[in-house]
This record gives structure tokens, sequence and C-alpha cells, in this order.
């Protein structure tokens, strides 16, 4: 993964992590099972694109972060829901909780032959 990519990488853990209060620790062990990822990046270290893509994908699973990124040629985005609940989909656990982290929605723009897409938390 290229260095600047990296650094992208660690601006959406860390923002991840503000925003849902989570620890950077907790984040790096429950995303990829490495409580010292996010140490290893801000120390300049790279990560595999493996590694890149379950980051996404644990950032994106959660309905309270935006994401964006491509599906074969197409682009995708994902944006925060406009309901604070979250469903619990582990074994014995309550069936849901009220989320913390802010709603919001996506407005999209059609204009001189493009779309451009903002994401709007609440």
């Amino acid at each position: 993964m290229a260095m600047l990519a990296a650094a992208d990488l660690l601006d959406r853990i860390i923002t991840y992590c503000r925003q849902s209060r989570m620890a950077e620790t907790t984040f790096g062990r429950r995303a990829v099972n490495d409580g010292k990822l996010v140490a290893r990046l801000r120390n300049g270290r790279s990560v595999s694109l493996d590694t890149a893509a379950r980051v996404e994908a644990f950032i994106a699973g959660h309905v309270h972060m935006p994401a964006h990124g491509m599906l074969g040629a197409t682009p995708v985005l994902t944006c925060p829901s406009t309901w604070r609940l979250r469903a619990r989909l582990r074994l014995g656990a309550p069936g849901y909780e009220i989320e913390d982290a802010p709603a919001g929605f996506a407005l999209h723009v059609r204009a001189g032959g493009g779309l451009t897409s903002h994401v709007v938390t609440l």
C-alpha cells in the first residue's frame, strides 16, 4: 500500500475511532485482530491490500460511518443511517442498542455531466 493511501487509511481510522468513541487498539483488534495496527501506521508502516480492505469493510459495516470505494469499475458509497438503532448480531446479545454516533444522509448533485455526492451528518 502506498504511503499516501496508508495516511488516508490512518485518517479514516482516527475519524472512526473519534466518532464511535472506540479506543484505537480496540479498533485494530476488532477490524483485523491487531491491536497495534494504528501505532504501526503512525510509525510509517504500510499494510497489505487485504488488511486495508478489511479495515474499510469494518468501517463500512457500521451504519453510522460513511465509506466510499470501488466495486469492480463502479464507485460505491455508504452513508450514516437516519435511524439510531443498531442490531446486535451475536448469539445471546440483546436485539438492539441505541447508537451514540450521529445520524446522517447522502446528498447527490448531478450537474455538468457529472455526479457529486456529499455525506451530511446530523
